[in-house]
């Protein structure tokens, strides 16, 4: 079966809760959005942090998110992403990421992403875009030598 949860940073303090998540538009803020690790408990978060876990985990045994920055065995890095248009988790290199972030699922090379196999057997998490995000950059994609 499947497991469902998701990640977020706390409003609070700073640090990342799990569980399932809910979004109110109904608080005096604006929209919520909330984790909840266990039943009648919420933590808000911010909202741009939320993640949903992959239900893949790194060659370590860690758990893969949206938002994860990986690295293979040749050390180049990709981020996870959720696509929404094709309803599936990827990895992209930094420039095809940039590049879906401005101008949507169309940019992405379809033959190489469908046909490029995610061996979790093979990436580590590295960190995450959040917290991280000088390791996910033009720079930290390995140049061929």
């Amino acid at each position: 079966m499947r497991e469902i949860k998701f990640r977020g940073i706390s409003k609070e303090n700073n640090k990342w809760v799990f569980g399932f998540y809910s979004i109110s538009a109904y608080c005096s803020e604006g929209t919520d959005f909330t984790i909840h690790p266990e039943v009648r408990t919420s933590i808000r978060i911010e909202g741009n942090t939320l993640g949903q876990y992959s239900g893949l985990k790194d060659k370590e045994g860690k758990e893969i998110y949206e938002g994860d920055i990986l690295t293979d065995k040749d050390k180049n890095t990709s981020i996870v992403v959720w696509i929404d248009e094709w309803a599936m988790f990827g990895c992209m290199f930094h420039d095809e990421w940039e590049l879906y972030r401005l101008k949507g699922v169309k940019e992405i090379d379809e033959s190489m992403f469908w046909t490029f196999p995610i061996e979790n057997n093979q990436l580590k998490v590295i960190g995450n875009i959040h917290e991280n995000a000088d390791l996910f950059s033009e720079r930290s994609v390995k140049a061929d030598a």
